[in-house]
């Protein structure tokens, strides 16, 4: 089995939404897989969102593929959604890892600093009233 994620971006704000996408392929010829269990282990810096018909218990997101014949290309695919949890420092690196098996994936996305409302440069807030 081949196992590969990606995440649509690389650089997040607390509060903001991260899709995670996650691909299976059977590279072994004139074979059927079945009964494989995709798990995805969510880091504690996120919550879910959307888990697109994975089951979710104890911080973990599993799907079920019952046959997967073998293929040249990407045939099964999963997203899911999160968001970035508030209050999560700046500079955090959420390692976020997918399994299948013994294959792993992962993906790392680095939290920015958010920005401050009505902030300016010079680092002056204006007064109003």
């Amino acid at each position: 089995m081949l196992l590969r994620k990606t995440v649509d971006k690389q650089r997040v704000f607390p509060g903001e939404r991260l899709r995670y996408t996650v691909w299976i392929r059977n590279r072994v010829r004139d074979t059927v897989a079945e009964d494989l269990r995709i798990c995805d282990r969510l880091p504690g810096q996120v919550t879910l969102i959307d888990r697109n018909g994975g089951s979710f218990d104890r911080g973990r997101l599993c799907w079920t593929v019952n046959r997967l014949r073998y293929t040249s290309d990407w045939t099964v695919r999963f997203s899911y959604t999160v968001t970035v949890n508030e209050g999560v420092p700046a500079g955090t690196r959420v390692r976020n890892v997918v399994t299948l098996g013994r294959e792993t994936a992962e993906t790392t996305v680095i939290v920015k600093r958010p920005q401050q409302v009505g902030a300016r440069r010079g680092g002056r807030t204006p007064v109003t009233g």
